[in-house]
């Protein structure tokens, strides 16, 4: 079985948008990901995975580094 990774979010800017993924492109590890442009709801997506579109329309996604709340 493949082995899988865990997402490690980072705090500089930089290396942020470095771990920014395309509509189409795949999904470098499973984690919570949001629209680059926050418009949107918070998704989990599985490493290898392609990366979705929205909308209809595709657009850069950034992995989620904020908290989840339980309903």
């Amino acid at each position: 079985m493949k082995k899988r990774s865990q997402f490690q979010p980072s705090t500089a800017l930089e290396d942020e948008q470095a771990h920014w993924q395309r509509t189409g492109e795949h999904c470098p590890a499973n984690g919570w990901w949001v629209p680059a442009n926050n418009d949107g709801g918070v998704y989990f997506i599985t490493q290898g995975s392609i990366m979705p579109a929205s909308g209809g329309a595709p657009i850069w996604w950034k992995p989620f580094t904020g908290r989840l709340e339980r309903l």
